[in-house]
């Protein structure tokens, strides 16, 4: 589940040996939000014990023994719950048994795909906004992972265009009660986290612009989305002394909102590019966890020339 990015407790030895195991697994699985556990039936399993016996749909024999009874119950059972066909459904498998079976049923096979090629396919199967939107956030955390992987002892900009920024420079300076600076300019610092993805096209403007196709399955389109952030960012500030001199200075915000609207292209079921449509927008955390800077301060020196 780990592997998968789904979160889960770590693993105990509950009383009852193998079951208990198996339990404990599936109470894990099932506490994940839009996972739905499909219970084998009574009815499927004798189902499914006929084919096995007779040899029929996925029955068959392997090494002598005649095998196929589970593969013929789930199968009734997730066909069942798709309200009697797989037009809706994408099986993670490779499976030709399932073909098989499929054809006994007398109901078309479902999209078959293999794990590895799930993630840049998903979007052509996606229908609605919600799907949409959890994939653009997966899309983004795995940008964030990767940067804070490759994060080096020192400052470093985000290489995620949120472009300008704006935001009241009350805010912006509210730590730096009594001094006369005013506003330059505002930096990416750190992304630490998606808080949210709003504000996307519904489901009948996607498809629209599927173009030829089956109808629903998305291929190459163009969206736009609200995305906000937890982030850091730097605010370059200034002031101006009694000589008519410039003075130049640099203060961090740690955990603030970020709130970008985002044109988005989608190719092939992938995020290929992503572009700010206006400037973001930065605000403060209702509840802001002030974490310790995950970058160190900036060189000393001179910052501008």
């Amino acid at each position: 589940m780990q592997k998968g990015r789904l979160k889960a407790k770590m693993p105990t030895l509950p009383p009852g040996g193998g079951e208990g195991i198996s339990q404990e697994f599936l109470g894990n699985l099932a506490a994940v939000p839009g996972i739905t556990l499909v219970k084998l039936t009574g009815d499927s399993a004798i189902e499914g014990l006929r084919d096995q016996i007779l040899q029929t749909g996925p029955g068959r024999r392997k090494d002598g023994v005649k095998t196929g009874a589970s593969d013929s119950a789930w199968l009734r059972d997730v066909l069942r719950k798709a309200g009697g066909n797989f037009e809706s459904v994408v099986l993670l498998s490779s499976d030709r048994d399932v073909v098989a079976a499929c054809r006994e049923l007398r109901v078309n096979p479902p999209r078959m795909l293999n794990i590895h090629d799930l993630n840049k396919t998903l979007f052509r199967f996606v229908s609605g906004p919600e799907g949409l939107s959890r994939r653009i956030a997966l899309h983004f955390t795995k940008l964030i992972s990767d940067l804070r992987a490759n994060t080096y002892d020192g400052w470093v900009e985000p290489d995620i265009d949120l472009g300008h920024f704006d935001a009241d420079p009350s805010f912006l300076l509210e730590d730096l009660q009594g001094a006369q600076f005013q506003v330059h300019g505002v930096t990416l610092r750190h992304l630490h986290e998606v808080l949210s993805v709003t504000d996307i096209g519904t489901a009948s403007d996607l498809d629209e612009e599927c173009g030829e196709g089956e109808s629903g399955v998305l291929r190459d389109l163009t969206l736009d989305a609200v995305v906000e952030f937890r982030a850091d960012v730097d605010v370059s500030i200034y002031d101006i002394d009694a000589d008519g001199e410039i003075q130049m200075d640099v203060h961090s915000l740690y955990d603030v909102r970020i709130i970008a609207s985002l044109l988005i292209e989608i190719s092939k079921g992938v995020i290929s590019y992503c572009t700010p449509l206006a400037n973001s927008r930065i605000e403060a955390l209702e509840k802001p966890q002030r974490l310790e800077p995950s970058l160190t301060p900036w060189p000393a020196g001179p910052v501008f020339k």
